[in-house]
């Protein structure tokens, strides 16, 4: 009941634009219940929305565990791991490592297909080997 509470809170937080608040709640919620993979990815969601962008990965994680056959949990891990990976890409160019940034972008790109941020920094990286 307690973890149904917090869900609750958290979203109601969330309605109000007060993601700090909601991601403790979702917080509570899974540390409450730490097998349940709906409150794992609705804290993930909200870890997402506010920047912390390994907190999400973990809780995704945890959900796609929990309930591994459930499809929109997998697409959320690999939404969150594309933009790490991408991330990761781009510091690689900033540190002149090309065929490092390149390989994280492809892994990036099978993880998240609609990821145009990647596709479009690949596609430079690419423009300027030839």
């Amino acid at each position: 009941m307690r973890g149904t509470q917090l869900l609750k809170s958290g979203f109601s937080y969330l309605f109000i634009g007060s993601h700090d608040k909601a991601l403790n709640a979702f917080r509570k919620a899974i540390e409450s219940d730490p097998d349940n993979a709906e409150y794992a990815f609705h804290g993930s969601m909200t870890a997402w929305r506010n920047g912390e962008y390994d907190l999400a990965r973990k809780w995704a994680q945890r959900a796609v565990n929990t309930e591994p056959k459930n499809q929109l949990y997998q697409e959320h891990l690999d939404i969150i791991c594309a933009y790490i990976l991408l991330q990761q890409a781009k510091t690689a160019v900033e540190e002149g490592k090309t065929t490092k940034a390149q390989a994280l972008l492809r892994k990036a790109m099978s993880k998240d297909p609609l990821n145009q941020q990647a596709e479009a920094l690949y596609e430079r990286l690419q423009s300027h080997k030839e």
